[in-house]
């Protein structure tokens, strides 16, 4: 126990020691690693070059930021710009060349020039005027291009003309002028045409400028009957359908998209071969089947087999006499649509209205009004709700031919109306990004 006289007499002893400066062991090392950091500039404290009651000054008269108001502004900011990023990649999105697409604009023909109309409103605008007759348009498949076909010298002989979708950047793109029954479609990529001449070629064509065309197959047709270019191969068109008639008969040829590798997928003997056999043929948008025309007893049917030839079938089984021509495809490859007419028990042939059939089976539903007795010109919208019709010989498209208003069918329902547009050939519908 500790008495007051000895903490009284020891406490100035505890003080002194306590006061007494003593060095840490790790100073040393405090100073050495002090040394080799580096220092805060000095202009950077504002005291050293603005007077400090001036800084306390404008603080305390500064008004309040209202970050609410900033933050707003700074979202809608970044929505404007988020916005037009998307205008703008929607701009420059193109749709694929085959399958289901968005709806664009149709165009057609009249009276020499070429137009497109809205398919909806029925609005229309001309693109391409002027004395030259032109007719026949074909969007290309990525909806940016437009060929037709324009009369030259001679009303037998056409040139092939390419055009921006909205009719500018007009450029010829044939050397050679050519018929106009010479069937003609666009590439899978839009970069070329594909045509086949009266002399018995296939041959593709530079759709940016006027050059000599490459051949790709010669003598498709050695007896001249009616030609039809099936079309390239969905999805990337590696591949061309075209007819052959020779002594072993009529046949579906396929070959390389650059002419290597043709051979036959499917031949009708000669001794009974009609001009009706392969008239037309062409891919499923899918590219997994193949729909063509072959007569059946007098007149020819739709039959679809598999894109190697194999199993080969008729698309519909309706009982007595039919004949159906002009197939198309719908986008999503479950169902054809075609032109038929029906033998009555008098031998005459009445003329119904467009006939549909899945792919997989079942009874053809008709639908839309009956067509004139040549059947009608037709071809689906790009997303497969509509089938945009005309009657058959507008597709003359001469100067001394009829025009007509299209007929949009729904081609789920058959329900149908008419677009207040007078056209004098057959539409195409342009293609855009979903």
């Amino acid at each position: 126990m500790i008495t007051p006289d000895r903490f009284e007499r020891e406490l100035p002893g505890l003080f002194d020691e306590l006061a007494t400066a003593r060095t840490p062991d790790y100073l040393d090392d405090v100073v050495q690693r002090s040394e080799r950091m580096r220092q805060r500039p000095a202009w950077t404290f504002p005291e050293r070059w603005l007077p400090m009651s001036a800084i306390s000054e404008r603080m305390a008269t500064a008004p309040r930021v209202p970050l609410r108001a900033v933050a707003l502004v700074a979202i809608l900011v970044l929505a404007l710009v988020a916005a037009a990023a998307y205008v703008g990649s929607q701009q420059h999105r193109l749709p694929s060349p085959f399958g289901v697409a968005g709806n664009g604009r149709i165009a057609y023909s009249s009276g020499g020039d070429i137009y497109t109309a809205d398919p909806v409103t029925g609005q229309a605008k001309a693109i391409v005027t002027g004395p030259e007759w032109d007719k026949n348009p074909i969007f290309s498949r990525d909806g940016t291009k437009i060929a037709f076909r324009r009369q030259g010298a001679h009303l037998t002989q056409f040139d092939i003309v390419v055009v921006d979708a909205d009719g500018g950047h007009l450029r010829l793109v044939n050397t050679e002028p050519m018929s106009d029954q010479d069937p003609l479609e666009w590439t899978a990529d839009s970069s070329g045409l594909l045509a086949l001449t009266a002399g018995e070629q296939i041959i593709r064509l530079d759709a940016s400028k006027q050059a000599p065309p490459t051949i790709l197959a010669s003598h498709v047709d050695a007896e001249g009957a009616t030609l039809w270019i099936g079309h390239v191969r969905p999805p990337d068109g590696s591949q061309v359908l075209f007819r052959r008639t020779d002594d072993s008969g009529a046949s579906i040829y396929v070959m390389n998209a650059d002419g290597s590798g043709a051979r036959p997928l499917i031949r009708k003997d000669p001794t009974t071969a009609t001009a009706d056999d392969f008239d037309r043929f062409s891919y499923s948008p899918d590219g997994t089947k193949i729909a063509f025309l072959e007569t059946v007893g007098e007149a020819p049917r739709v039959f679809i087999m598999n894109a190697d030839g194999s199993g080969v079938r008729r698309l519909e089984n309706e009982p007595g006499n039919w004949n159906t021509a002009d197939f198309a495809w719908s986008p999503d490859s479950t169902r054809i649509a075609f032109n038929r007419w029906h033998q009555k028990a008098d031998d005459t042939w009445e003329t119904l209205p467009i006939g549909v059939a899945s792919v997989s089976g079942g009874p053809v539903v008709g639908v839309g009004p009956t067509p004139v007795s040549e059947g009608a010109v037709f071809d689906w919208s790009p997303d497969g709700s509509t089938i945009i019709s005309l009657p058959g010989p507008v597709y003359d498209g001469t100067p001394n031919g009829t025009t007509a208003k299209p007929i949009a069918i729904n081609a789920s329902t058959g329900e149908s109306h008419e677009l207040a547009v007078d056209m004098q050939s057959a539409t195409s519908w342009q293609r855009l990004a979903p």
